[in-house]
């Protein structure tokens, strides 16, 4: 593998550990119960301090584009990148796709079944992927507009006039909108911003002083902010999944408080080695794929366990098992796929994202 930034890998391990949390058992159903609500206090609350992985993941996908290349050749930039996210896409959406077909045979429809392999509907993850194609087409306008400085702060709201639309499609109808998440404007503001700090540099709110403590009090801030309008979503009439989501408002301001924080830190911990989180983001395209099988397998053996009827208990032993079992399984697939293969399909991110 190529030697990579071990802050970021570190940063990536952190990111995927919170991926595969927040697909974990979540709380939806102690929601309504009056022996155990607390259970969807305590997931709802937990939420919103891991909702950031996905959006720092594609900040990362734009601070680690190769600008000159994108600049110099756009359409093989194109062209090259969109191979690397095509194919482990379609190889994983076929995988997923005919895992369902095998285990409900009797609702078999192709058309249904065509339309969930390109979209990637049978794993709810391979969303991310769709979205990073769409940004990865733009990239060289993306910068063009950055280099020219006209009009180039105006794309950054794109992303809130998109939450707006978001927020009142699902007032009005009572629930979220369809693939809410898969159009690329619900991230663009993350993505643009990587590239913005990787052509213009990093500019901190605040100034030398107590830079770290006050960023630190700017993410716990924008936190509480999170975790009250998660509740005040609810009270509106929201649905919690909508309140617990990482695309709303609170929970973005809290992901770019996050991204603040890591390039203030950066120069202190830059020679610190964190060698697991570093392995877990030196693997984390590759856990993206293949966690939701072992998610689905944790969730039939975990209640084997006689304390997992406390969800706390039960989403640690799950992530533990899940993480395990994926990371297994990747070198597992190195060994059978080869280098050439295994990285195609498992080790993409240092190209990608």
């Amino acid at each position: 593998m190529t030697k990579r930034d071990q802050f970021w890998q570190a940063v990536r391990g952190v990111c995927i550990i919170c991926v595969v949390l927040i697909h974990c058992k979540n709380g939806l159903g102690y929601q309504s119960s009056a022996e155990q609500g607390y259970f969807f206090d305590y997931w709802l609350v937990m939420r919103q301090l891991i909702n950031f992985p996905v959006a720092v993941f594609l900040f990362l996908a734009g601070y680690f584009t190769k600008i000159d290349v994108a600049e110099r050749e756009p359409f093989s930039y194109i062209s090259s990148r969109g191979r690397r996210l095509l194919v482990p896409f379609l190889v994983w959406s076929s995988l997923y796709t005919l895992a369902n077909v095998v285990r409900s045979p009797q609702s078999f429809d192709a058309l249904k079944i065509t339309v969930k392999l390109l979209l990637g509907l049978s794993a709810g993850p391979l969303y991310f992927m769709l979205v990073l194609m769409q940004l990865t087409v733009l990239t060289p306008f993306l910068i063009k507009v950055i280099r020219q400085q006209r009009w180039a702060r105006v794309l950054f709201l794109l992303t809130p006039f998109y939450l707006i639309g978001l927020y009142s499609y699902t007032l009005i109808k009572g629930e979220q909108l369809p693939f809410y998440q898969t159009f690329f404007p619900a991230w663009f503001v993350f993505y643009y911003g990587g590239l913005w700090i990787k052509i213009r540099g990093f500019r901190p709110i605040f100034k030398k002083d107590f830079q770290i403590i006050k960023s630190v009090v700017l993410c716990l801030a924008c936190l509480a902010f999170s975790i009250l309008e998660a509740y005040w979503l609810v009270g509106q009439g929201f649905g919690a999944g909508f309140a617990s989501s990482q695309i709303k408002a609170s929970s973005f301001l809290y992901t770019y408080s996050i991204i603040h924080l890591l390039f203030v830190i950066r120069p202190y911990l830059a020679h610190m080695k964190v060698q697991p989180l570093s392995i877990l983001g030196d693997y984390s395209f590759g856990i993206y794929f293949v966690h939701v099988a072992w998610i689905a397998v944790s969730t039939k053996l975990v209640h084997l366990i006689p304390e997992a009827n406390m969800l706390p208990v039960y989403q640690f032993f799950q992530l533990v098992f899940v993480l395990f079992f994926s990371l297994a399984s990747i070198f597992l697939g190195r060994k059978i796929l080869g280098p050439k293969l295994a990285e195609q399909l498992l080790d993409q991110v240092h190209k990608c994202v």
